[in-house]
This record gives C-alpha cells, sequence and structure tokens, in this order.
C-alpha cells in the first residue's frame, strides 16, 4: 500500500501538529509493508532525512513552495496522484480542495475551537475566520477516514459537522519518552533553574497563552498563595495569543510589585530538553483550560512525577482520569490559591497523585497511537 503525507508542519519551529506527525514517523519507521511518500514545502528536516535513511519504503520530495495554500491544494493532491497513492494524510484539520479519482483521503481533527467557540480562538487574521471553519468542515465532510486525539473531540466533530461516526477513529496521542524522571538531575536542575531565574520551589505552567487558559486568573491566585508561601514562584513558559489582549506581563510586574519580589516569572519560550527538567523541578503544574482537544502538557507532567492541576472541562478528565487535582471555577483565583494551599499541607494526596500519575501515562503511547492511525489508513 502507497500511503502519502502532507509534512510541512515538520519545517521550521514544530508546533503540537508537527510533534505529532514526526512522532508518527517514528514509530512508522520499520513499516515494510507499507510505502510511504512524505511532501514538504521547502525543506526536509535534518531529523527526517536521518530517519528516512533507515528505511527502504520512504520517499521524500520537496518542492520549494513559497506558500502553503498553493503546496496544500495545488502541489501536494498532484504530487499524490503522480505517485499513485492509495492514501494521501493530511495531519492537520485540511485537505486539499481536490485529491483526484482513486485516492482516499484522512485527516486529523485535533480540536474544532474555531468551530465550537470562535469567540475563543485567537484567529491570526480576519481571513482564517472565514477560511478555516470552511475549508475544515468541508475537509471533514469528504474525508474518508478523520482521526481524533480524544472521544471529546470526536463528539464535538459529530456535534458541529454531522459526520458518519464509524469514520472517526479515536488515536490518543502520549508523552514523548524523554519526558520521565531523568530529568531530575540535582546538578542539571540548578543550572536550568538558574537561568529561568527560579531559586527553588516553583509552580509551572507552558503553552501558547490564549485567553481559554485562565492566565490573569492563575496569576491573581498565585498572588494570594504566594504571601501565606513565599519561598515558591511561579514559572510561566509561553507566547501571548490573547485576543482579545491580555496585559499579561502588566499583571506579572504588578504582582511582584505587591509580593515584593520576583514571584512570577515569564519565559516565551523554553527549549525541550530545558522542558523535561522544568516539569521534573516544578511542585505541580496549573494547567486551567476551558477547552482542550487533548492537552498534552497534563501527560508531561504526570510522566516527570510532577502533579497536575487542572480543569473538568473538555477532554482533560478524559485524559487525566483520577490523577489530578480539579479546579471547579477557574475563574474564580480565590479557589485556585486554596487548591494550591492544600497541595501543599496535603503531602499523602500530594505524594497519591504523583503514584496515580505515572500509572495514568502508561495507558498512552505513541506505539499504540501510531498503530491505530496506521490501521485506519490501511481499512479505508
Amino acid at each position: 500500500m502507497k500511503i502519502g503525507i502532507d509534512c510541512h508542519n515538520l519545517e521550521g519551529q514544530r508546533t503540537g501538529v508537527g510533534r505529532y506527525l514526526a512522532n508518527l514517523l517514528r514509530e512508522w519507521e520499520s513499516q515494510t509493508d507499507t510505502e510511504f511518500f512524505l511532501y514538504f514545502k521547502s525543506a526536509i528536516p535534518e531529523d527526517i532525512h536521518k530517519l528516512s535513511q533507515h528505511t527502504t519504503g520512504w520517499t521524500l520530495r520537496n518542492f520549494n513552495a513559497k506558500s502553503n495554500v498553493i503546496f496544500k491544494h495545488w502541489i501536494l493532491p498532484r504530487a499524490a496522484a503522480r505517485d499513485g497513492v492509495d492514501v494521501l494524510f493530511c495531519p492537520d484539520y485540511v485537505l486539499p480542495f481536490y485529491t483526484g479519482v482513486g485516492i482516499k483521503i484522512a485527516v486529523t481533527i485535533h480540536d474544532i475551537i474555531y468551530e465550537a467557540r470562535p469567540s475563543e480562538y485567537s484567529w491570526p487574521s480576519w481571513k482564517d475566520k472565514i477560511l478555516l471553519k470552511w475549508a475544515s468542515k468541508q475537509s471533514a465532510k469528504k474525508a474518508d477516514a478523520i482521526f481524533a486525539p480524544s472521544k471529546f473531540t470526536k463528539s464535538e466533530i459529530l456535534k458541529y459537522y454531522r459526520v458518519n461516526s464509524e469514520k472517526i477513529v479515536i488515536t490518543p496521542l502520549a508523552a514523548d519518552l524523554v519526558f520521565n524522571r531523568s530529568g531530575s538531575d540535582p546538578d542539571r536542575l540548578g543550572k536550568i533553574r538558574q537561568g529561568y531565574g527560579i531559586r527553588d520551589k516553583y509552580i509551572f505552567f507552558v503553552g501558547s497563552i490564549f485567553n481559554r487558559r485562565f492566565l490573569p486568573q492563575k496569576i491573581q491566585a498565585f498572588a494570594e498563595f504566594g504571601k501565606q508561601y513565599p519561598d515558591f514562584q511561579f514559572l510561566i513558559v509561553g507566547k501571548d495569543h490573547t485576543k482579545p489582549f491580555q496585559d499579561i506581563a502588566a499583571l506579572v510586574v504588578k504582582v511582584n510589585q505587591v509580593l515584593g519580589r520576583e514571584a512570577v516569572v515569564w519565559r516565551e519560550q523554553a527549549s525541550d530538553e530545558d522542558l523535561v527538567h522544568l516539569y521534573s523541578g516544578a511542585f505541580a503544574t496549573l494547567w486551567l483550560s476551558s477547552y482542550e482537544g487533548f492537552g498534552l502538557p497534563v501527560l508531561e507532567s504526570m510522566a516527570c512525577g510532577t502533579p497536575a492541576v487542572i480543569t473538568k472541562k473538555a477532554s482533560l478528565p478524559e485524559i487525566a482520569g483520577d490523577a489530578a487535582m480539579y479546579i471547579a471555577h477557574p475563574e474564580n483565583p480565590q479557589e485556585i490559591a486554596s487548591a494550591l494551599g492544600y497541595l501543599v499541607r496535603s503531602n499523602t494526596y500530594y505524594n497519591e497523585l504523583i503514584e496515580r500519575g505515572f500509572a495514568r501515562v502508561k495507558k498512552f503511547s505513541w506505539q499504540k497511537c501510531a498503530s491505530d492511525t496506521l490501521r485506519g489508513l490501511t481499512n479505508i
């Protein structure tokens, strides 16, 4: 069988879709019954090039295209037709407008917040507001197979797109193997803490900063928590994508002035290597959200032995089960502060969460995700 894959999300700095696809490819490296045609817009990443050297069934094609639109809707389907692929797989919400006769098509839809809650989505431009909703819906309707990372996302696709439920395959994601207790090496962790301005104990948040992730409420909660526990800091790692704009920087300055110290530390990014240690060194990961298709940082935190404090909304309870501490009202800073305080005071509960987290993480693997995805592609 021949499977063509839209790989442009692997190029440049990888976001969630790129990391998702990279993990699938690593698991598919040993496949011998399938030919893979990997299509790149303008550059073949070095790690994928090296990976392909260990395989016999991969063909890599780079088209040096300047535009995502031209690549997706013009170059990609024609390349798939020339190569005679049986299935074209697009891991990023949208399929080409037309793929030709005889080619089956599959798409991964990670979430549809832009459809379900457009006011909570950070639209890149007014064009996206029109085209993304339309293109994603049309892709879902014409796809022969849809991959969704959670039962929640499947239910949202069925609710808003009204497609045949039998063509939706649930393929939960997983924490990368690098996220484990090895990140707790004290010497390495000490140097990383120093680099980020962290002294000792800290609460952690990592991820793009969207309005739905309650950053102002979390910072305000830490202002209350920090008065009682002055040896703690709050480390935030992520770029501000809030729309309407929330002045996170001003709030950080204000809280630090009130507490009289650099209690809240904000950095826009962290390397993957640092991230493992930052998770491992944290007292807890505070990851509140009103809408997520999966919520991978929750699993990453648990895998590093750090309890996650989350909301009981969207896919998060499905992912965390009984292995996380839940906040009922994330819009209430006082409730968040009280929950963090309880976590500090209750060693028994804290340690139970760590052990439950390790057990929960074992239920998710990239091997299973890749296997179920490949099965879905070959059974179309």
